[in-house]
């Protein structure tokens, strides 16, 4: 079976990619492609870079719903406040 994040993640050292492996243990791990050409960053267990991703991930929707829970009321509160204006604006002008 394929790794779906093989050429997705990035080595934080070099910037290549990385690809899925088995080490000795048989345990899924990424490497980095660079890693027998100089690169300092050798491997890393992939179900840690798994768990890392999905915390960032729930971190960044919840950033979100709470940007949309504060931002749309004030949004819909400008735009009230714009349309009454304008409709005072219009009267004023009859």
């Amino acid at each position: 079976m394929v790794n779906p994040l093989n050429g997705l993640i990035r080595c934080g050292e070099c910037g290549r990619t990385m690809t899925s492996m088995r080490g000795s243990n048989r345990v899924l791990r990424l490497r980095c492609a660079h890693f027998k050409y100089g690169c300092n960053n050798r491997s890393s267990l992939l179900h840690q870079l798994e768990k890392m991703l999905l915390k960032e991930r729930r971190k960044k929707e919840e950033e979100k719903e709470q940007v949309e829970h504060t931002l749309i009321p004030e949004i819909e509160n400008v735009l009230d406040l714009y349309h009454a204006t304008t409709s005072v604006d219009k009267k004023m002008s009859y």
